[in-house]
């Protein structure tokens, strides 16, 4: 499976910082946010092996609509 450009700065992201790498050092290198940082390393440490995929934006069914809508 082939990843996206995105996806694989994510991916690269998190081993420099499990090696020791300093976050603002790796988010810097990146051109990245803290934030951004901070976001991908919350999802990594979830466990999910898909943790570097975007999450789905909407929702697939909204409750309660009318038909008529």
């Amino acid at each position: 499976m082939e990843h996206t450009p995105e996806e694989e700065e994510r991916i690269k992201a998190i081993p420099r910082y499990l090696e020791g790498e300093r976050e603002v050092d790796i988010y810097k290198s990146l051109e990245r946010s803290k934030g951004w940082f901070n976001k991908w390393l919350g999802r990594y440490k979830t466990g999910c092996k898909r943790w570097y995929k975007d999450l789905q934006k909407r929702a697939k069914v909204i409750p309660n609509t009318p038909v008529w809508v």
